[in-house]
């Protein structure tokens, strides 16, 4: 596990340099991600209310210093978001971040 944990946070670092090296702010750390589209714009339910999904971003686990939990809030983009859900996969390399816009009514 901890070999294929480490291919893909090499493979996440090449993604990240070709994209330009995107970052959030999480805690008023800089943390370089990897933005992902492929849930983008849909909802999700949390505690009986839907949500719609305004960004999904990937960050490798090694570089939170704590992981943020739905309901904290970051800057990503230069703009305030709200966790929806934060879940590390299955090889424990990274995080994928559901966000969505705290100012949204629900």
């Amino acid at each position: 596990m901890t070999q294929r944990r480490n291919e893909i946070r090499r493979d996440l670092a090449g993604i990240e340099r070709d994209l330009g090296n995107p970052k959030l702010t999480w805690n008023g750390v800089e943390i370089v991600c990897s933005p992902s589209s492929f849930e983008e714009g849909l909802e999700i339910e949390v505690g009986g209310r839907l949500y719609p999904v305004t960004a999904i971003v990937l960050v490798r686990a090694d570089l939170f210093p704590t992981a943020p939990r739905p309901g904290n809030h970051l800057t990503f983009r230069g703009k305030l978001r709200e966790v929806l859900s934060a879940k590390l996969s299955a090889s424990e390399s990274h995080y994928t971040l559901k966000l969505t816009d705290p100012q949204n009514p629900r």
